[in-house]
């Protein structure tokens, strides 16, 4: 959803104004860099007045700028750049328009393998403690194993807020790239 429509919203004023869903797109991204449609869950979408390679290189070497990472090829029309620090990764995707220029799909997918692992070794530590508990019936060992509990929680969802900041600056990168790519000259 981009400016409050939906994809089926922007289709069918596209349809009303005699053009196409990608044409609609263009004018929005014009008048607006920000108004990226979005094609699904932290996908963008946009056309590229250039050769399918030569869009997909162009939105490479932006988002390669910005976070001053280096990415790595997954075929002529797909290019990855990971970032373990902020757990994203931008999968850039190129396909023809059949029109002579292209468009180019960049995908934030987050990656929040370590988190999970962090959290599980807190809730694992938790749960032995409250166990040991039970066994034991100590009331320090149960207050140890609630402490540890609420710490692991804390950490969740501090790391949560963490990786929602990081996600909507990764965003931001791959619609500033975009935008640059969809004005650059041919």
């Amino acid at each position: 959803m981009t400016q409050g429509f939906t994809n089926e919203e922007l289709r069918d004023a596209a349809a009303e104004a005699g053009i196409s869903p990608a044409e609609l797109r263009d004018a929005l991204v014009r008048r607006d860099p920000a108004a990226l449609v979005p094609v699904g869950p932290a996908q963008l979408e946009t056309r590229v007045a250039a050769a399918p390679a030569r869009a997909l290189t162009l939105v490479r070497e932006r988002i390669e700028h910005d976070t001053g990472l280096r990415g790595h090829h997954q075929g002529e029309d797909r290019f990855d750049i990971v970032d373990d620090r902020d757990g994203v990764t931008y999968d850039i995707r190129v396909r023809t328009d059949e029109a002579g220029g292209a468009l180019v799909r960049v995908e934030v997918v987050g990656t929040s393998g370590a988190l999970a692992l962090a959290g599980g070794g807190l809730g694992g530590a938790a749960a032995l403690m409250v166990l040991v508990g039970l066994v034991a019936s100590s009331t320090i060992l149960w207050l140890g194993g609630l402490g540890v509990a609420g710490i692991a929680v804390m950490f969740t969802l501090l790391q949560l807020g963490r990786i929602g900041r990081a996600r909507r600056r990764a965003e931001g990168i791959a619609a500033a790239a975009l935008s640059a790519a969809s004005e650059a000259p041919r």
